[in-house]
């Protein structure tokens, strides 16, 4: 069994926010897969389950705020005995250019808090992590602010369109491909 976790804020107020990259990853993916999300309240999460060729996926939406998502992991790693080289967490990065993605199986949460939350968490940096980029010309200043803000319409096209490659890496991640 695997666990992908989509990090985002909880909320209307957050929906369609760059910090809400990993939830965008993880309701796409969901369609995919045909999975209906349900909330699961001990968990503080929404939550779906699919298989990816044999391989049974839970696939969550953290209700915390995102620099509280480790708790919610925790419980599901806990309680589904997952061992954290079975984890992926899906998040924003603002140091990647915009629709483009990276994987790493393991490493520091370079200053990411909802990764860095996980990492404290789950006591291990061994944990996967696919950093989806956001960054669309943002030029020093608030950084809260601008990971805060809408994307614009072509922004999100383009979004999408870096997605579609960051679903497949996903899919590859559960298989063992990666």
């Amino acid at each position: 069994m695997k666990l992908i976790a989509g990090l985002g804020n909880p909320g209307s107020r957050y929906a369609g926010t760059r910090h809400n990259a990993g939830f965008l990853l993880a309701e796409l993916l969901s369609e995919k897969y045909k999975a209906v999300f349900k909330k699961k309240l001990f968990f503080n999460a929404r939550q779906c389950a699919f298989n990816i060729s044999d391989t049974a996926v839970i696939l969550v939406e953290p209700l915390s705020f995102m620099n509280l998502s480790g708790g919610v992991v925790r419980r599901y790693a806990g309680r589904l005995g997952i061992d954290p080289g079975d984890i992926l967490v899906v998040y924003d990065d603002i140091d990647i250019p915009l629709g483009s993605f990276k994987i790493r199986l393991k490493g520091s949460a370079g200053g990411h808090n909802g990764m860095e939350s996980v990492m404290q968490c789950m006591g291990t940096d061994e944990i996967a992590r696919l950093r989806i980029g956001i960054n669309s010309g943002f030029k020093p200043g608030d950084l809260s602010e601008y990971v805060l803000s809408v994307f614009e319409k072509n922004e999100l096209t383009r979004l999408r369109q870096g997605l579609d490659g960051a679903i497949s890496e996903c899919e590859r991640w559960v298989i063992g491909k990666i």
